[in-house]
């Protein structure tokens, strides 16, 4: 696949402060790309200087096979969309769509205002001054502005955090159905873990700086490396335990005196019988039951400490001989409404959980 950015090494520092640390990364042409990770992270800063707002400390940015580290922001052919919409209040919504045609002296520039218009579902509204529309009309109208000009990348900073949840929801969905018809790049910046999962190709998770794992959403929720990675991409249950044995394509370790079982991944290299371990297991992959299973999943025994219904799930806090464990129970369709107080069983799979490295 051709790669429409690459970044070679890029550091940011201010000061004694290094906000990004040797970023390494390539963008598929096409994709659909998302920097995610807490306040703080860097993830920002790192779009910043693939846009050319901020220049690198270190390190290269190529777009394609050309260097273009040291190219100012208008020369790089990149369209940008801010968090703030940053639209010319004094313009109209077609003033405002025509003014990056303008300074690269595009003809037919009415046509293709209305064209991009159509593109966003805003026809006829070209008129308008920004003050004139809902928060979510401002915002496609910042999309229509930085896409019209056919740029090789869109780089998106947190473009749908000042929205309320439905209509941000609803502009996640109109942004991927953007993205697949028209083919081009995104590079997308959030903090917003469901946001970056429901809308992405792959997800690059950044902390401190750094990349700590990048992957498809569906790898990095289901497989994540570190604990951090487990805990910042939705709920997790942690487990410190220590290696018993290593047999076969399992790996037998003790926890509060209880013995459970892990297949073996990637993340079980170097381990051996004493070392200390651990675990991560998603609240949605633990049963929990009245009697005892009979069959060969991990089992424990608990009681439930409190229960908080959110709708198409129970969150379930069972206290355990290992410590607080969280369980996601399946709401109505005749399951179980767990009780606080009641005594029950806890089973998971020895393939639903994963080794964790203790960092990140």
């Amino acid at each position: 696949m051709a790669t429409s950015l690459r970044l070679d090494r890029i550091s940011k520092r201010y000061g004694e402060d290094l906000a990004v640390d040797s970023v390494s990364l390539e963008v598929g042409t096409g994709k659909f790309v998302t920097l995610l990770g807490p306040s703080g992270s860097g993830k920002t800063t790192l779009l910043m200087m693939i846009a050319g707002f901020v220049q690198p400390s270190a390190g290269r940015i190529f777009a394609g096979t050309q260097d273009i580290t040291a190219l100012p922001p208008e020369r790089r052919e990149f369209g940008m969309v801010f968090q703030g919409y940053a639209l010319f209040p004094n313009m109209t919504v077609a003033e405002n769509l025509a003014f990056p045609l303008r300074l690269r002296r595009v003809a037919a520039v009415a046509r293709e205002v209305a064209r991009m218009l159509d593109i966003v579902r805003l026809p006829g509204l070209g008129g308008r001054y920004p003050r004139e529309l809902s928060g979510g009309q401002q915002q496609r109208v910042a999309l229509a502005r930085a896409l019209i000009f056919n740029p090789k990348v869109l780089l998106l900073d947190e473009p749908l955090s000042a929205l309320d949840k439905r209509l941000r929801a609803g502009l996640q969905e109109e942004l991927r159905d953007l993205h697949q018809r028209l083919g081009t790049t995104f590079v997308f910046v959030t903090h917003d873990q469901d946001e970056a999962l429901s809308m992405s190709d792959e997800v690059v998770i950044i902390n401190h700086g750094r990349i700590v794992q990048q992957g498809t959403p569906k790898a990095l929720y289901n497989c994540p490396e570190t604990r951090f990675v487990a805990d910042f991409l939705g709920r997790s249950n942690f487990i410190e335990g220590r290696v018993e044995a290593l047999s076969g394509e399992r790996l037998a370790y003790h926890a509060g005196g209880h013995r459970f079982a892990q297949e073996m991944r990637s993340g079980t290299a170097g381990i051996a019988p004493g070392a200390g371990v651990l675990i991560g297991l998603r609240p949605e992959k633990i049963v929990l039951t009245a009697a005892e299973p009979a069959n060969d999943a991990n089992r424990l025994a608990g009681e439930v400490a409190s229960v908080s219904y959110e709708g198409a799930d129970y969150h379930v806090r069972v206290a355990t001989p290992i410590g607080s464990i969280q369980v996601a129970v399946p709401a109505g369709h005749g399951g179980m409404e767990p009780v606080g107080g009641a005594r029950l069983w806890l089973s998971w799979d020895p393939a639903a959980s994963v080794v964790l490295r203790d960092e990140g």
